[in-house]
């Protein structure tokens, strides 16, 4: 099995063989593309949440959004004789500019048609996917002989990008949360706190203005129990404590208990 060079890749090229839908050998764009020893496939249509976003004919470019995810395929179609194979990878500045490319890395003999690949944003930032932006590379190799099962699943072009939009859609697109969208454990918990006195805000207010209009009415009921019934008179401190002191406690015991279930659960 030998590897293509440049020089052999050309003539394949010429004679229609190995690729489809490159651009004429006279064209800067030809001599972009054509490495020394691999071919930079292009991005012909990007699929992104179920929808086409670029295409062949109108839309052009499409800003993919930071954690997000997208399906490509390419310009070129792939058109590999019996006797040949290839290997796919994305290019090294796409790694170097935050783009994950992830893309099927070997093509059989006799396979016919464009190449997918599915792209996901690491930056903080959106990613320009522009039309004939080069996304993936391909090697090209010779083997010992001819298979003698070539690859027999090949579908149109339109097909694959029926494909690449069903894939767009019933994938998660959406893989990491942006920066807005992070919540910090130290703001929760300030949260649940802010929370909590706001309850207490409320509660304190309300005794405070319920004891005054509670006072007169116990000082009446004192009065006439000291003139009626002086014996138990003995009986209202301990009926006081008795009787206020545990419901105090439990209220205090319960707002307590109140904020520290809520700052738990924020965390």
């Amino acid at each position: 099995m030998s590897h293509l060079p440049r020089q052999a890749l050309e003539e394949c090229f010429a004679r229609g063989l190995l690729l489809r839908g490159v651009p004429d050998s006279r064209t800067s764009e030809y001599a972009r593309c054509l490495q020394p020893d691999s071919y930079d496939l292009r991005i012909g249509v990007v699929a992104a949440s179920g929808s086409l976003v670029v295409d062949r004919d109108s839309m052009s470019e499409y800003m993919l959004p930071p954690g997000e995810m997208a399906v490509i395929v390419t310009v070129e179609e792939a058109d590999i004789p019996a006797e040949y194979a290839a290997e796919v990878s994305p290019p090294n500045y796409l790694l170097n500019d935050g783009l994950l490319v992830l893309a099927a890395s070997h093509v059989d003999p006799g396979y016919r048609g464009p190449l997918t690949a599915r792209v996901v944003n690491f930056l903080d930032k959106p990613y320009r996917l522009s039309r004939a932006l080069h996304i993936l590379t391909i090697r090209f190799y010779r083997l010992d002989e001819s298979t003698d099962h070539p690859y027999r699943g090949n579908v149109s072009y339109q097909d694959k990008v029926n494909k690449a939009i069903r894939e767009s859609r019933d994938t998660l697109n959406r893989l990491f949360p942006s920066k807005d969208e992070l919540v910090l454990k130290k703001d929760l918990r300030s949260a649940a706190i802010g929370q909590a006195l706001s309850w207490l805000s409320i509660l304190v207010p309300v005794i405070a203005i319920l004891v005054p209009f509670s006072i007169p009415v116990f000082w009446r009921l004192g009065q006439e129990w000291s003139s009626t019934r002086p014996e138990l008179m003995e009986l209202v401190p301990w009926l006081t404590v008795i009787v206020f002191g545990p419901l105090f406690l439990v209220g205090y015991v319960w707002i307590w208990v109140w904020i520290i279930r809520t700052v738990l659960k924020r965390r």
